[in-house]
């Protein structure tokens, strides 16, 4: 089963890392690296549409001698306001196999109170 680690909250004008760890073959068992296939992400809004600002979808590098884990940088440049619901979709192949993972966020601003 594959885990998603990113804060709910994504603040405006910041970078975000997103991270889907524990890829793996579901027969098998063995965790998915880099020449299995390939994942990439983009952020929507509410409609489904992608956040302007960024050239979609970004890709997620898997993260050498890990167990199925792939990480991107989700930009600054996100296009977004505070209070927007927002969806991470990651997509791709991995194995052969289909993937199709979303992450429900919503957007804040920065106060230095976090």
């Amino acid at each position: 089963m594959a885990q998603v680690t990113l804060d709910r909250a994504v603040y405006l004008g910041n970078d975000h890392i997103l991270t889907v760890s524990g890829l793996r073959d579901g027969i098998a068992g063995t965790y998915y690296d880099d020449g299995d296939g390939s994942l990439s992400v983009t952020v929507k809004d509410e409609s489904g549409d992608a956040l302007s600002g960024v050239s979609w979808p970004v890709a997620l590098s898997y993260v050498a001698a890990s167990q199925g884990v792939f990480r991107a940088t989700l930009p600054s440049e996100m296009s977004f306001e505070e209070g927007d619901n927002l969806v991470a979709h990651v997509t791709g192949t991995l194995g052969g196999f289909d993937v199709d993972i979303r992450r429900k966020l919503i957007g804040r601003l920065r106060t230095g109170d976090e």
